[in-house]
């Protein structure tokens, strides 16, 4: 009928005696996929992301197998987080994370150097694309 079937997956220590208060997707790690982060009463906040495969794994894979994910980092804080967001907030091009807690709002910056550092190595990336697309369309 209409209803979609939804397969279960479990993250990786987001089952411990630990209440979640939030959760948030975006792109953490600036690698063009988004993430799932989650807030705790127990004072942290886990991010996961998708376990890559190759395309060829990909195609193989059967459809009803549910996605994995691993956990990227975790950021422990004094108090419950109880929301996260993010957003261009200094206007400086890279996206802040903004963190509720229960002692106020914190705000999590990314290392300038790693960024950029990932930038010039999907430049480069995009050059050899360029270039083999060069040698096959002529």
């Amino acid at each position: 009928s209409g209803t979609m079937d939804l397969l279960p997956t479990n993250l990786y220590q987001s089952n411990s005696p630990n209440s979640v208060l939030c959760i948030h997707t975006a792109d953490f790690n600036c690698d063009g996929q988004e993430e799932i982060a989650i807030g705790t009463y127990e004072q942290e906040m886990l991010v996961y992301q998708r376990v890559s495969r190759s395309d060829s794994m990909r195609l193989m894979q059967e459809k009803d197998e549910p996605c994995e994910f691993s956990l990227l980092w975790k950021r422990r804080f004094v108090h419950p987080v109880y929301s996260i967001k993010t957003g261009d907030f200094n206007l400086d091009g890279a996206k802040e994370i903004v963190v509720n807690s229960l002692h106020g709002i914190h705000i999590l910056q990314p290392d300038m150097h790693q960024l950029a550092d990932k930038i010039l190595l999907g430049v480069g990336k995009m050059s050899q694309l360029e270039e083999l697309m060069e040698n096959v369309i002529p």
